[in-house]
């Protein structure tokens, strides 16, 4: 059974993803998607990674995270500069690891996203994120982080 696919590079409509299978469990996109990609992403993934959707909203990426809160474990966010702060506010309870890569002065997140990280957040990594200063949050010391300006 298939349980990752990587479809970075790819082109990608809504229609290829009712295709995806139920097994599939780690999903990398790519590329000019729009909000309406989200509900149309597998709700059993435990792995996402969306790279380089200068289209992605903070409203579709909230309710997604919502809809997916008892599954997804991992989430890679990188050159996704329509995402803001208000974007990540919804980060599921179980999340173990957190991959963001603004693409510099284009990146809207800031230390307000981090305010309130999962309990289960174990990994932290954050590069070209100019208005992120996590040296100067409280982060729990079982928290192994990259900050990478």
């Amino acid at each position: 059974m298939l349980q990752e696919l990587d479809l970075r590079g790819c082109e990608v409509d809504g229609s290829a993803m009712a295709f995806l299978p139920a097994s599939l469990r780690v999903l990398r996109l790519s590329g000019p998607l729009t909000d309406g990609i989200m509900p149309l992403l597998p709700r059993q993934l435990e792995a996402l990674t969306l790279f380089n959707m200068p289209l992605i909203s903070d409203d579709a990426l909230a309710c997604f995270l919502a809809e997916v809160a008892a599954r997804l474990t991992s989430l890679t966010l990188a050159f996704c500069p329509k995402v803001t702060d208000a974007g990540l506010k919804p980060l599921p309870h179980n999340l173990v690891a957190l991959k963001i890569k603004g693409g510099g002065r284009k990146c809207r997140i800031t230390d307000a996203a981090f305010q309130c990280l999962p309990a289960t957040l174990r990994r932290l990594h954050v590069e070209s994120a100019p208005f992120v200063h996590l040296p100067s949050l409280s982060l729990p010391p079982s928290l192994y982080f990259v900050h990478r300006p």
